[in-house]
């Protein structure tokens, strides 16, 4: 039977199967359809009534609300909820017959339930701000009924000095009166002297006539005096003055006579009497005239009161007013339905209040009762406290209009859904009423397919036996070639594997026989590296087909994973030494020195994940960590975790999908650019799944990938895998590197004896340091010399009979030619420069003792635990040539190596060949291209994933945001504080890239600058030398460098107002430079310009101009001392350095032809190449230094 009958017969098989599958659905369909429109029928008959019901209690419970609005009845409002609750009851009914429609359901059980919601809210707005309307209400009353009541005190005040004024008139005329009449007396009194006088100048011969007449006018004077005086005193005067003219006059009746008859002594007594009349009429003159005086005062200071009150009265009335304005614009407010309006009344209502809060503080300076006092502290509350309900009635306003909003709205989506609904359940209806009219077509459908399906069954049941033997005898077949494959592959794995072996143990041996020149032995390495290679590929074939065919076992034995990581470690450091990729191994203190399992599988499964890492890694760093999964494991039983990590091309969701497909890679430009079988992860996966373990994978496109094994295996208990084994580390160092970290990294182990000597120079016999073996001897030694070959050797030739080996960890590779002179007897000498981290570390103490074997370790870039930066690589984008210099040397003097670009196009172009930069520091305001514009190309158009700081003075936390929007990753500012620089540098690089046993003191030796007695021209005023020194770390020289450069180029530095983008550059550039140098006034400047910004203030732009000019002139001052005599010599040696600097991109050159070397190698020059090497200087063009210096003195 041919595989075309059996094709036949599957076909017509398939075809009675699909009948069969066809007549079932009908009758399927028809039942289900039968039913489904019977039960939506009815069921839309009996849904239909309940949305009704719905939209009617709805309708009247809308009514209720708006009745409630407009009345504000409790019993409106207990109608509208319970409405609400009869929809929300109805609603809860048919969620309990009703699934289909759960979305709508819920959906208008959510917006009644709203709409109850905020009904009850809205019902307790009003109820509040009816509250607050009544309070509010009350204190406006209070507010003018205490406004009449000021009022009215007013009044009565006002009347109170209004009469007051009026006595105080009567007063002034009484006692002008009295004063008019208190003249007349003394005149009379003047009068009667002055007649006593003349009668005396007559020889008191004749009286004067009419004298009787003055004393009678004296009489009447007297009386109407005593008429208008109430005081007391001077009515005494008064009386006492009566009396004297009483008696005068009484002399005057009983002695009239002629001169002649007047006598002495009578004479005499008138006289007295006149003399004293006139004396008291004087004294009540002067006292009259000074009680007018007062009398008048007293007047002009009840005028003035009454003009204070009338002045506190019309205040008094104006705010009143106000009050009223403010009471009728909240009338307005709570009558009025127009939005705008409202808002207009409630400002005029609170501007109206706030007034008479101000009016009523200066009406409380002017009085000066405490009756006032009182009731002004009472109005004042008053009024507070009306604002403060006014307040709370507006708010809850606005909250009632936002609740009824709502109502509105959540109504109008009820009866939305409702009607969509109602819609959808009419349609029900309808199409079920269709649909019967079908349902007999249907089934006569059905009846036809059931005859053909029975014509069919009968035609195949004939050939069923037919079949069935033809599908035996195939199985019979199918067997023998599975056998034959068997066959086949144990025949070919024997056939493949002779060969191969020989080459590799042949190249192997003849290796080993250590008679070959270096050509030779560079030859069959290679051979040696190929044919494993090679093996290796054949081994993956055979593997993918014995997995295949279910033939490959696995081994349960003991192990040490150090061994089996030492394996790998091997394997995959070669290929990373070739692109360039750092090797990170890592295994923690919890993974057991003894396993159980297969460790060629596990090996296995590490090589082909790591190399897989490398392979698809072009630069950055591939990790390998084991660790043990405490959760998981528990007694002898542990999970081990094996994680290899890379910084690779990464992938994509779909191109894990097809990860672990044999002979497939990601895809097919990886397959063209990588090479490979694409065996490997195929392999792997099914390797550990035969070890029960699983395999998973987390990648990012452009990012890297991580793959991550656990498998489950047993902790041996053997003592000690290989007596072989390492049984003490002994550590020497040269004296000048510190090797406390690498032995307590050591000592981490547990399983040596530690020893350390800190100079192995002091070492006169090695052989006495050995007490057990094998033993280990590591020397850490900063470089190469005669004297460290010397010790060398003698160590190799005093343990030339003790199972030993000897590691050098060495610092510098120079001079490596001496070790060609190490001459031992069974030495393999091997070199490996990579680097010396934690993982070669575990491999290197749990390797065997092999006889005298000798490796040095090239550890100049990485550490065990510093923090240094040292070995990394920085693209510097800065458009100053200060700032630009600053950085690179602080960088260098850590061990970075710099690049740097003067603006952001710059950094682009060095981007575009040359992505191998650990971080970029990118000044964020450059000519041409920003360093924003330019983050933004880097990070999204370039897609290159570097760290990017940002350098910048702007350091306000909009710029900050405006620096993270563009991409950048972190932030340093200017002024540069250099260990906030390095600590930020430590947090973007990668720390395991750059790991070192060196001690930070010997990375970098800080210069000590003490004395400032070459910057004390610049110790003045706005300038901190300090600042400036810590930044450069105190490298005076570096520092005065800066200083000309500055000087040369902002001493004819125009700055330019007009433009003000330019300007924005100028003074930010200006400010962070001036920072970095301790400039501190020239900094404090140019940020009151920027805050400033985009407005100019003059002032500020020629203060910038006279600090600047000021500064120039003091650094240019020190120039010109310094300038005599600077002239030096150069070497052929010097010219080399520099070059060689230039070469590497160095910014020692540059430091080089800045400095007294550079003047002199100038001077040697013609005008135009001078010329052109200052200008290649300033812009850091190592290839043109390097070209001029090269045609010149090479």
């Amino acid at each position: 039977m041919n595989d075309e009958y059996v094709d036949t017969h599957k076909r017509t098989s398939d075809r009675i199967t699909i009948g069969f599958v066809i007549v079932a659905l009908v009758l399927m369909i028809l039942g289900v359809n039968a039913w489904s429109n019977l039960n939506k029928l009815s069921m839309s008959i009996e849904r239909h009534a309940p949305l009704g019901q719905i939209l009617i209690t709805l309708d009247m419970a809308r009514l209720y609300e708006l009745s409630y609005s407009r009345e504000l009845t409790p019993e409106a409002s207990s109608e509208a909820l319970r409405f609400m609750n009869d929809a929300l009851s109805v609603v809860d009914m048919m969620h309990s017959t009703e699934s289909f429609h759960d979305h709508e359901l819920n959906n208008i059980q959510s917006e009644l339930q709203l709409y109850r919601s905020d009904f009850v809210d809205y019902v307790s707005l009003i109820e509040q701000q009816t509250s607050a309307k009544k309070q509010m209400i009350a204190y406006a009353q209070k507010s003018t009924e205490l406004f009449d009541k000021l009022r009215q005190l007013q009044t009565q005040y006002i009347d109170t000095q209004t009469q007051l004024i009026d006595q105080k008139y009567r007063s002034i005329i009484d006692s002008t009166n009295a004063v008019s009449f208190s003249n007349n007396i003394y005149s009379s009194a003047m009068l009667l002297d002055k007649e006593h006088s003349n009668i005396t100048h007559h020889e008191k011969s004749l009286w004067q006539e009419g004298e009787i007449q003055v004393v009678e006018n004296m009489y009447s004077y007297l009386l109407a005096m005593v008429a208008v005086i109430k005081t007391d005193t001077v009515r005494r005067d008064i009386f006492q003055l009566h009396t004297l003219v009483d008696k005068y006059y009484f002399q005057l009746e009983n002695h009239t006579g002629t001169g002649d008859d007047l006598k002495e002594d009578r004479f005499i007594k008138h006289k007295v009497l006149a003399e004293e009349i006139l004396r008291l009429s004087d004294a009540i003159k002067k006292e009259l005239a000074a009680i007018n005086q007062a009398t008048l005062r007293k007047l002009s200071e009840a005028r003035r009161l009454l003009s204070d009150r009338v002045e506190i009265s019309e205040m008094v009335i104006l705010l009143a007013d106000r009050v009223n304005i403010a009471r009728q614009a909240d009338r307005d407010f709570s009558l009025s339905g127009d939005n705008s309006l409202r808002d207009s009344y409630s400002t005029l209502v609170m501007e109206e209040l706030s007034n008479v809060d101000k009016g009523m503080d200066n009406l409380k300076a002017l009085v000066v009762t405490n009756d006032e006092k009182n009731l002004i502290s009472e109005l004042q509350l008053a009024v507070a406290k009306y604002k403060k309900q006014f307040t709370e009635v507006f708010r809850l306003s606005q909250e009632v209009l936002i609740k009824s909003n709502r109502m509105a709205s959540s109504a109008l989506a009820v009866d939305s859904l409702l009607s969509t609904m109602r819609e959808t359940r009419a349609q029900a209806i309808r199409e079920a009423r269709e649909l019967f009219r079908f349902m007999s077509i249907g089934g006569g459908i059905f009846l036809f397919v059931l005859i053909i399906l029975g014509y069919l069954v009968r035609k195949s049941s004939s050939k069923l036996q037919t079949l069935t033997e033809s599908l035996r005898r195939t199985n019979d077949r199918i067997k023998k070639t599975a056998e034959a494959k068997s066959r086949f592959l144990a025949m070919i794995s024997h056939e493949i594997r002779t060969p191969m072996n020989a080459i590799i143990g042949m190249s192997y041996l003849t290796l080993e026989e250590g008679k070959l020149s270096k050509k030779e032995h560079g030859y069959i390495e290679k051979v040696h590296h190929s044919a494993n290679l090679l093996l290796g590929i054949l081994n993956d074939v055979l593997d993918i087909s014995k997995i295949e065919a279910g033939k490959l076992t696995i081994e349960s034995i003991e192990f040490s994973l150090y061994k089996t990581v030492d394996g790998v470690a091997s394997i995959i450091y070669e290929r990373a030494r070739d692109k360039n990729l750092s090797i990170d191994i890592n295994i923690t203190e919890r993974v057991p020195k003894v396993l159980i399992g297969d460790p060629l599988r596990i090996h296995q499964v590490l090589v082909n994940l790591s190399t897989n890492a490398v392979k698809f890694t072009e630069s950055g760093v591939v990790s390998i960590d084991i660790d043990i999964d405490i959760e998981e494991s528990s007694g002898d039983r542990v999970f081990l975790k094996m994680s290899v990590t890379d910084q690779g091309i990464g992938m994509s969701t779909e191109q894990i999908t097809n990860l672990y497909t044999s002979f497939s890679q990601a895809d097919s430009t990886t397959t063209r650019k990588y090479g490979g079988t694409g065996l490997g992860l195929a392999i792997t996966k099914n390797l550990v799944e035969l070890m029960n373990g699983t395999i998973s994978v987390t990648s990012e496109l452009g990012v890297g990938s991580e793959f991550i094994v656990v498998l489950p295996l047993e902790v041996g208990h053997s003592d000690e895998i290989d007596p072989s084994t390492y049984k003490k580390c002994v550590v020497l160092s040269d004296g000048l590197l510190p090797i406390g970290e690498l032995t307590a990294e050591i000592r981490k182990r547990g399983t040596f004896i530690i020893e350390s000597v800190n100079d192995y120079r002091r070492t006169s016999d090695y052989s006495a340091l050995v007490n057990i073996e094998p033993i280990l001897f590591i020397f850490v030694v900063s470089s190469l010399d005669k004297g460290f070959i010397f010790s060398l050797k003698k160590c190799l030739n005093q343990l030339a009979n003790v199972r030993s080996s000897v590691v050098v960890l060495l610092k510098e590779m120079n001079d490596l030619d001496l070790f060609l002179d190490v001459n031992h007897d069974g030495e393999s000498f091997q070199y490996n420069d990579t680097a010396f981290n934690k993982g070669n570390l575990n491999s290197l103490l749990d390797s065997q003792y092999n006889n005298h074997r000798f490796n040095i370790f090239h550890f100049d870039k990485v550490k065990f635990e510093s923090d240094s930066i040292m070995g990394s690589r920085i693209l510097v984008v800065d458009d100053n040539a200060i700032n630009r210099e600053l950085v690179t040397e602080i960088l260098s003097k850590r061990g970075a190596e710099s690049v740097v670009a003067t603006n952001g196009r710059d950094a682009i172009d060095i981007l575009h060949y040359d992505i191998n930069f650990d971080v970029i520091l990118m000044d964020c305001q450059m000519p041409m291209l920003d360093g924003y514009e330019a983050t933004n190309i880097i990070k999204h158009d370039m897609a290159i994933d570097i760290p990017i700081l940002a350098l910048t003075a702007n350091v306000l936390h909009p710029d900050r945001v405006k620096a993270k929007t563009s991409g950048m990753d972190g932030f340093i500012k200017k002024p540069i504080i250099v260990e906030e620089m390095i600590g930020t540098l430590n947090d973007w690089i990668e720390i395991s890239r750059f790991e070192c046993v060196l001690d930070k003191d010997a990375i970098t030796a800080e210069e000590t600058f003490g004395e400032y007695s070459e910057f004390e021209f610049l110790q003045v005023e706005g300038i901190n030398l300090e600042k400036g020194l810590s930044v450069v770390g105190n490298n005076s020289e570096l520092f005065m460098r800066l200083l000309s450069n500055f000087s040369k180029q902002y001493e004819h530095k125009e700055i330019v107002t007009d433009d003000s983008e330019k300007l924005k550059i100028d003074v930010h550039t200006l400010k962070g430079v001036a920072g970095n140098l301790g400039f501190c006034s020239i900094y404090q400047i140019c940020t009151n310009i920027e805050r400033n910004m985009p407005n100019t203030n003059s002032y500020h732009i020629d203060s910038l101009r006279a600090e600047l000019a000021r500064t120039c002139e003091l650094i240019n001052s020190q120039n010109k001392d310094k300038s005599a005599g600077c002239y030096i010599d150069f070497s052929d040696k010097e010219i080399l350095e520099i070059i060689d600097q230039a070469r590497h991109h160095n910014v020692e050159a540059i430091v080089a032809l800045n400095s007294a070397l550079g003047d002199a190698i100038l001077a040697k020059l013609s005008a135009d190449i001078s010329s052109e090497l200052k200008i290649a200087v300033k812009a850091y063009d190592f290839a043109k230094i390097e070209q001029i210096l090269c045609a010149r003195f090479r």
